[in-house]
């Protein structure tokens, strides 16, 4: 699985940990995808948690087991209108 790969696909239920952010009370939060919006995702640890998009960067170990690093501004679309516009 590649980035576009990652992108084009449904994020919910990947594991996921936040590298950086504006907000660095957010860097190191790992955690379950369990939803998602046009601009946050909801991440599940020992609660959930609405995490921006923007400002983000999120690495994402896919089924494989291999990390992928992505910026959040790349994520910023409806779940669906982003599989339609990367495809």
């Amino acid at each position: 699985m590649n980035k576009k790969t990652l992108i084009e696909e449904t994020l919910i239920g990947l594991k996921v940990e936040i590298t950086e952010a504006r907000c660095r009370g957010y860097i190191g939060l790992k955690g379950r995808i369990v939803d998602e919006t046009k601009n946050t995702f909801l991440l599940e640890n020992d609660r959930i948690r609405r995490i921006p998009k923007k400002d983000v960067k999120f690495r994402f170990i896919t089924s494989n087991g291999r990390d992928m690093e992505l910026n959040g501004s790349m994520l910023i679309h409806r779940p669906e209108d982003r599989i339609k516009k990367i495809g």
